[in-house]
């Protein structure tokens, strides 16, 4: 089992109600929500995930005719809807449903943005939700900052950008605070942090995989996962789908 602060601290400070050991608190407290509206049961329990991700099938539709038109905004929403990774976290109660409607509810934003100021500080709200969810939303912001550099550099003069990224700063401020104190009093930040930067926490040693893998094998697995996940036919068609987008670039 994994060691936590309900076994480090008695009683509980303050803080620890920021966030979690080893996620951010957004999923968990959608579905505290969801029991104390509806009850506790395993059709409550899984319909935030089930709702998220009917959401995202609707915005994958809408980025998709914002980028290019209706009929690809179609086809993609047609993908993710019978895609059976998509289907099953949706069931299964996953975070990444509600983490994958909140990427695209802020690259939808974005997309808005780019045409009307109005919507960049609404972006770095939905990006720092994002961020809340799941921390694999981080390269967002990355690749949103690398469009830009590359295509929109005039962004970086506008206020209203800076509103959106002190919304991301201000709505992932719990979580900087919850760590921030962590290390304060354990010496380590929580369990994904931790692995990210091998930190040596001993509390957590068991989890192997989490904590010793290197950032090489974490790199390189990404390719070893998408082709252990998804079919040659999958593959060549995504590869061909990103060679159109960067070819429309």
């Amino acid at each position: 089992r994994q060691s936590t602060p309900l076994f480090w601290f008695n009683p509980l400070p303050v803080w620890t109600k920021l966030s979690m050991h080893d996620h951010p608190p957004l999923v968990f407290t959608v579905a505290y929500l969801f029991f104390g509206l509806f009850g506790v049961s395993t059709f409550v329990a899984r319909l935030p995930f089930a709702l998220a991700g009917i959401g995202s099938v609707f915005l994958i539709y809408l980025i998709g005719r914002k980028m290019f038109d209706e009929q690809v905004g179609l086809i993609a929403a047609a993908v993710l809807a019978i895609s059976s990774h998509a289907v099953f976290a949706s069931r299964t109660a996953l975070m990444e449903p509600i983490a994958l409607l909140l990427i695209f509810l802020s690259w939808y934003l974005f997309l808005l943005a780019l045409d009307n100021l109005k919507w960049w500080p609404w972006w770095g709200v939905a990006l720092g939700y994002s961020w809340l969810a799941k921390y694999t939303a981080f390269p967002v912001l990355a690749v949103c900052l690398a469009y830009l550099v590359l295509f929109r550099r005039n962004v970086f003069k506008i206020k209203q950008f800076y509103f959106g990224l002190a919304a991301v700063a201000l709505l992932f401020s719990p979580v900087v605070a919850y760590n921030v104190m962590l290390y304060r009093t354990r010496g380590h930040f929580d369990l994904q942090f931790s692995a990210l930067l091998r930190q040596n926490v001993p509390a957590w040693q068991t989890l192997s995989q989490k904590v010793s893998s290197s950032y090489a094998d974490n790199f390189f697995g990404i390719g070893a996962g998408l082709v252990d996940a998804y079919s040659p036919m999958a593959l060549a068609l995504a590869a061909v789908g990103l060679g159109y987008l960067i070819w429309q670039l």
